[in-house]
């Protein structure tokens, strides 16, 4: 009897591609690895955004933009994430891993985070793409950069008015920036109670 492929094979294939491509460029940059590029890149310049530019120039994988209405949209999510663990893992210890432009990066926006946003009436998307995310059926590349790019915007201004004067907060409360704005509404959608929320749904990507 053969046995039927399982419907994570195609995930499964586009993130075996991912991990093949990675290598291969690796080796012919002369990297022993991805945390040696990491550290090579962080002792040229010890920031974030020099980070992200490197493995975003390097890696087709990190990439993470679309075309919107003939616009190109960028999100970069995963290498800001990565970016993110690596200063909050190691900037204590070393300082060329200590970025101070930590908290200019943006939500690490993935299927969730929108999600948790269009459930709070921070993002409200258009009559199209509500009806696709309430049947649960798979978004475009463009519609889901959208809903993405959204999220960023909508938590800037939260982001503003949370350091803003009219603000409740108080000195030394925590740093409210994107970055933290999307470490709760990720965790967040991960309760039980709010993973019956529909997310995104894009599976030709490797985006997030």
């Amino acid at each position: 009897m053969v046995s039927q492929a399982s419907l994570l094979r195609p995930l499964a294939e586009i993130i075996l591609g991912c991990l093949h491509d990675t290598g291969k460029r690796l080796e012919q940059g002369g990297f022993a690895s991805l945390a040696d590029f990491i550290i090579k890149m962080c002792s040229e310049l010890p920031t974030a955004a020099h980070l992200v530019e490197k493995l975003v120039s390097a890696f087709p994988s990190l990439r993470d933009a679309a075309e919107i209405d003939g616009q190109q949209v960028y999100l970069f999510k995963k290498a800001q994430l990565i970016a993110y663990d690596v200063c909050q893992r190691f900037g204590k210890s070393d300082p060329k891993f200590a970025f101070p432009d930590i908290g200019d990066m943006t939500l690490f926006v993935d299927n969730v985070v929108p999600a948790m946003m269009q459930h709070h009436g921070l993002i409200v998307p258009s009559d199209a793409i509500a009806a696709k995310i309430k049947a649960g059926q798979e978004l475009t590349l463009a519609e889901t950069t959208a809903m993405r790019a959204a999220s960023i915007a909508a938590a800037q201004l939260v982001v503003d008015y949370a350091n803003s004067a009219e603000s409740a907060l108080k000195p030394g409360d925590i740093a409210i920036n994107q970055a933290t704005l999307g470490n709760y509404w990720w965790h967040e959608g991960k309760d039980p109670e709010l993973r019956v929320l529909q997310r995104l749904v894009c599976k030709n990507t490797v985006y997030f």
